[in-house]
């Protein structure tokens, strides 16, 4: 796939564990206009790089990797603190029960803790409980996080 944001990308990576079995490669880099219909045909560096990437996923215990390609030092080191950050929130995905998905889905949807509660004929105080063991705060710290350094990574806007 080929997407234009960071927080795309997050979304992406969520939604990628969240199926499971896959194994993700994320490439930063250019992409050679216009684009063709079939992203296998596409070129440019963005390419390149996601080919490194999903290679080295391969071997990463997270099966995620980010890679650019021809970037100085600096930049470099930017990759791999959003790659540091993406892979910190995969791995506290990876350990999301059904429940505490069930309980994130219904606070994506907007309810509050009484409302999601009362849908899953459960107390308020099991909600909060689900909450916590799903880690939801802190994936969500996480995703903001991995936006705003690969923003830096690529030179973008978060």
């Amino acid at each position: 796939g080929l997407v234009d944001s960071p927080r795309a990308v997050a979304d992406a990576v969520v939604a990628l564990t969240r199926e499971g079995g896959w194994r993700v490669g994320l490439g930063i880099g250019d992409v050679e206009e216009p684009l063709p219909d079939s992203t296998r045909a596409a070129r440019g560096t963005a390419y390149l790089a996601a080919r490194e990437a999903l290679a080295a996923a391969r071997s990463s215990a997270t099966a995620l990797a980010l890679r650019t390609v021809g970037t100085d030092d600096y930049r470099a080191d930017e990759v791999a603190d959003a790659e540091a950050a993406l892979r910190l929130v995969r791995a506290v995905l990876a350990r999301r029960t059904g429940e505490g998905w069930q309980i994130v889905d219904l606070y994506d949807e907007g309810l509050t803790g009484a409302q999601a509660a009362q849908r899953l004929g459960i107390s308020p105080s099991a909600v909060s409980q689900r909450l916590r063991r799903a880690a939801h705060d802190e994936v969500g710290a996480g995703e903001r996080l991995a936006r705003r350094l690969l923003a830096r990574a690529a030179g973008a806007t978060p």
